[in-house]
């Protein structure tokens, strides 16, 4: 808006340069009363813009108005001005062409613009009059960064443990949390093998029952591959154990089929059509003997 007042304000001044050619004697004093009014409704506006406050729309488009049609009316015109009418002309011009160059220095500085040079106005050729364009001007203006994080229940099977991941992140990286745990831990009284033996040297006799138990934590990194996907990766401890019911109700783990030691973490994020709403397909392993699916569903802030 700044800017484009500092434009009309020279094509007045551009308009006042022609009318010396164009305006009837009978026709100067109401010329030169209705350009005074527009640069000084011009340079009240344009101060209102630099203060910060909202110009009327209106009111611009009746200044725009105005010029054109005192344009119109010079253009239409003969004759030359009087001495005193001259001389009040000049006085109207020095005024506001002082003020015009002042605002032109300081239009940049409205606009700061880090390693790039000011702005040069052009000049373009019209048939009626040079009209001044300014240059592009870039803002230099960086967007902020792109915060967001968000909270997904999940469930691994085939060992039914619920969990939760939490994951914050600016821009295309960030980190999550996740922690997941079996509801149903019974007392397990031994171990024993999955050919039916014990460390004993012993044997076991089953019910035909058997469960897996699970718990692990776990740290990483998310990376956003897409607006609406990110992929997910991390490590920690956990462990996982298969157990098998005797046949008098205790519970044994198999031991060459359970494992503790490192927690491994690898799946995907996806945030449908950017609504917040977030699903989660993944994976995770227990010392890297076995694979637990992973999937859940959440809400991204």
């Amino acid at each position: 808006m700044k800017t484009t007042l500092v434009h009309i304000l020279a094509a007045f001044l551009l308009l006042a340069w022609g009318l010396p050619l164009f305006a009837q004697q009978n026709r100067w004093d109401d010329a030169l009363d209705r350009y005074e009014r527009i640069c000084g409704d011009c340079m009240r506006l344009r101060s209102i813009a630099a203060a910060g406050q909202a110009v009327s729309g209106s009111e611009l488009s009746s200044l725009v108005s105005e010029l054109a049609s005192l344009r119109r009316t010079l253009k239409a015109a003969e004759g030359s001005m009087s001495p005193q009418q001259s001389e009040r002309f000049l006085q109207i011009r020095h005024r506001y062409d002082s003020l015009f160059q002042q605002n032109t220095k300081k239009a940049v500085s409205l606009y700061p613009c880090a390693r790039i040079p000011d702005p040069r106005p052009l000049i373009l050729q019209a048939k009626e009059a040079p009209v001044f364009v300014r240059a592009p001007h870039y803002s230099g203006i960086v967007s902020a960064p792109q915060i967001h994080c968000g909270i997904v229940a999940l469930c691994g099977m085939p060992e039914i443990s619920p969990g939760v991941i939490v994951f914050a992140g600016k821009n295309s990286w960030g980190a999550y949390l996740k922690a997941v745990s079996s509801i149903s831990r019974p007392a397990v009284s031994g171990d024993c093998y999955s050919d039916g033996t014990t460390p004993g040297g012993g044997y076991i006799w089953t019910s035909g029952k058997a469960m897996y138990t699970r718990f692990s934590i776990s740290a990483g990194a998310v990376w956003s591959i897409l607006p609406v996907a990110a992929i997910y990766a991390g490590a920690g401890y956990g462990n996982r154990s298969e157990l098998w019911q005797e046949a008098s109700g205790t519970w044994m783990r198999v031991a060459d089929r359970s494992s503790a030691g490192v927690a491994a973490d690898l799946g995907i994020l996806l945030y449908p059509a950017k609504s917040g709403f977030t699903i989660l397909a993944g994976a995770s392993t227990v010392g890297f003997r076995n694979i637990s699916a992973e999937i859940g569903l959440g809400w991204q802030f």
